[in-house]
C-alpha cells in the first residue's frame, strides 16, 4: 500500500521547553495558512470524512497489519484506516492520509517516499495544532506530552512532530 502512518511513539526527548508563544504564533501561523491543505484545529472526524467525499476518496476501515494505522492507495483513491483506532488516532491518521492524497503521493516504497512522509507529517502537525492552543497547553500542562496531546486532540506522534518543527525553526530550545 502507498503512504503509511505508524502508531504514536515518543521521540527521544518529547519535551521542548522555553517557547516564545509570540514568535511561535508568527512562525507557524503563516505556515498553517499557506499550506495546500488547510485544516483548522477544530476539524472533526466528520469534517475530514466530508473532505474525503468531496475529493472522491473512499475511506475504508478494516484490520491492517500490526504497526499500521492507515495507508493511502493512489491508484484506487482509497484511504485505509485500521479499524482499532481511537478517535484521536483516527482523526490524525485520516488527516495524514488526506494530505498524502492531496499531494498524489505514490508511497513510502518509492524513490521519494521518505521525503513525502516527512512533508506529510510536518503538514499534519501544522494542520491539526494551532499555535495558540499549543502555547496554552504547554503552559497549563508544563510540557507533559500525554496531557498536551489529549488536550489538543492529537496523538503523541503528531505533537512530537509539531515540537520538532518548533525546534528546527529555532522558536523553542530543548
Amino acid at each position: 500500500m502507498e503512504g503509511t502512518t505508524t502508531p504514536s511513539s515518543a521521540a527521544s526527548d518529547p519535551r521542548i521547553m522555553g517557547c516564545d508563544s509570540t514568535q511561535h504564533a508568527s512562525a507557524f501561523g503563516a505556515a498553517n495558512q499557506a499550506g495546500s491543505f488547510h485544516i483548522t484545529s477544530g476539524c472533526s472526524l466528520g469534517s475530514f470524512l466530508d473532505n474525503a467525499g468531496k475529493e472522491h476518496i473512499r475511506v475504508i476501515e478494516q484490520p491492517l497489519p500490526d504497526g499500521l494505522c492507515g495507508a493511502w492507495h493512489e491508484a484506487s483513491r482509497t484511504i485505509f484506516l485500521h479499524d482499532g483506532l481511537n478517535q484521536r488516532q483516527r482523526r490524525c491518521t485520516l488527516c495524514h492520509e488526506l494530505i498524502h492524497a492531496r499531494h498524489h503521493d505514490l508511497g513510502c516504497g518509492t524513490r521519494y517516499g521518505a521525503k513525502c512522509e516527512r512533508r506529510c507529517r510536518r503538514e499534519t502537525a501544522l494542520a491539526l495544532i494551532s499555535p495558540v492552543d499549543y502555547g496554552m497547553a504547554e503552559t497549563v500542562y508544563e510540557g507533559n506530552t500525554w496531557m498536551m496531546a489529549v488536550e489538543l486532540g492529537v496523538t503523541i506522534q503528531v505533537l512530537n512532530d509539531y515540537r520538532q518543527l518548533l525546534y528546527d525553526s529555532g522558536v523553542c530550545v530543548q
